[in-house]
């Protein structure tokens, strides 16, 4: 039986993404404008009691201010046009909060966002099995009313080349159904 654990989310980011950050402006070129790091969308859960970090691109020298619950970080992008700012550890929330992104010219709002647990789950096969394909998954599936509880699915991206980003759920789902 596999036992699943609480692993903060910095924990997580280190895990998802710590290879990504030597060299993640590669894939997101400065001139593309401001971006965040797939990890942050809508529908997220940020790791509660702990500082949280949020990365991402925009023009090199630019100013970016990322808001959550009226508490502002801000950072200025270095020449290779990456920004990081570290969060303040929050408290518990189920109230839905919002985190915008701010650069100069642009500004990104990411909305419904809670305030809790996070917890990374890894495997083989299995962890690809849903939960419609199980006896009576039909009816899980349909009864199932969770809002609180979110899900991160990771892309499979091949190939040799370092992987400093991963496509956004509505950019691989169109591949993959």
């Amino acid at each position: 039986m596999t036992r699943l654990r609480r692993i903060p989310i910095l924990a997580m980011v280190m895990l998802l993404a710590g290879s990504l950050l030597p060299g993640y402006a590669q894939e997101k070129p400065s001139d593309a404008g401001l971006h965040a790091h797939s990890l942050f969308q809508s529908n997220m859960v940020i790791q509660r009691n702990k500082p949280v970090d949020v990365w991402g691109w925009s023009k090199p020298g630019e100013q970016v201010t990322v808001t959550v619950a009226d508490k502002s970080v801000s950072a200025t992008a270095d020449k290779a046009g990456k920004w990081t700012v570290q969060l303040s550890a929050m408290e518990a929330s189920s109230t839905p909060a919002k985190m915008t992104i701010a650069g100069h010219s642009s500004t990104l709002t990411l909305d419904n966002i809670l305030i809790g647990d996070v917890w990374v789950l890894g495997g083989q096969s299995n962890m690809a099995w849903s939960i419609g394909a199980t006896d009576e998954g039909n009816l899980e599936v349909v009864s199932a009313n969770f809002p609180n509880i979110r899900m991160l699915t990771i892309p499979k991206i091949f190939g040799p080349e370092l992987k400093t980003n991963f496509p956004r759920a509505e950019e691989f789902s169109r591949i993959t159904g």
